[in-house]
């Protein structure tokens, strides 16, 4: 079982994409995980999906750090249960925002002349469902994010 916690400083190593799992009870930071999360097709990075399907979840802005974003699918919360009963679709990712953040962050604390960026275009929103007209958002912060104050 992972923690979130540690899945959002594990992802600074600035992959693209989301980490998806499932929560019993409550999405916050510390929730322990119980299985590996399904949203769409499977990738060839088992856990993770493109971003074009986590875009739009709802992000818990509390559980939320300048670097990782937070967020589950409203519809995989049953108002019958209990809420520490529930089995929740969570994400774990980065938004444009987060993305440069991270970037900032590793020139900040000098981790080499160039931090390092894996970067599968098969998990960012290709399609441009997140941000109408803007195909790739990661792409493109990863591609500015050190020009922009």
């Amino acid at each position: 079982m992972a923690d979130l916690r540690i899945l959002c400083v594990a992802l600074l190593s600035n992959s693209a994409g989301a980490d998806t799992f499932v929560t019993e009870g409550a999405p916050y930071k510390g929730a322990k995980t119980t299985e590996a999360g399904q949203y769409d097709y499977t990738t060839r990075q088992p856990g993770k999906t493109r971003y074009g399907l986590v875009c739009r979840l709802t992000v818990v802005e509390r559980n939320t750090d300048p670097e990782c974003a937070v967020g589950y699918d409203k519809r995989s919360v049953d108002a019958g249960r209990g809420a520490e009963r529930q089995k929740v679709k969570v994400a774990a990712f980065a938004r444009p925002k987060e993305i440069k953040a991270r970037l900032r962050r590793a020139y900040e604390l000098g981790l080499g002349d160039t931090p390092v960026v894996v970067y599968n275009i098969d998990l960012d929103d290709f399609e441009g469902d997140c941000d109408p007209g803007v195909m790739s958002p990661q792409l493109e912060a990863y591609a500015t994010a050190t020009y922009e104050s």
